[in-house]
């Protein structure tokens, strides 16, 4: 927290057991004056952004697809994340300069 001391923090979350844990609880009560969580609502793709980064995993390396091992399965998605290019990932995150005609 030392490292952010002069910023406020809204952290966003949503419903994974970590981030409702007695540890993560405490933690946000302990820096109350420094962080706010803000809880996304329950199943929202829309808003949680991995989520598009998700879909694209089950698209291409998941679904539809069988694997002989964890291994190779795992294998496969390195593979596709290390190819998936800068300019993509910042398209799905919403983060690519928009163009302007």
């Amino acid at each position: 927290m030392d490292l952010f001391s002069p910023y406020f923090i809204f952290l966003v979350g949503d419903n994974a057991p970590a981030h409702h844990s007695a540890f993560t609880t405490d933690f946000l009560k302990e820096h109350h004056d420094q962080i706010e969580f803000v809880p996304l609502p329950t199943y929202s793709p829309n808003l949680n952004q991995i989520e598009r980064l998700w879909k694209l995993i089950r698209d291409h390396v998941t679904r539809n697809h069988f694997y002989d091992s964890l291994r190779q399965e795992c294998k496969t998605m390195m593979n596709f994340l290390e190819n998936l290019s800068f300019q993509e990932f910042l398209n799905l995150f919403g983060l690519a300069k928009k163009l302007t005609t």
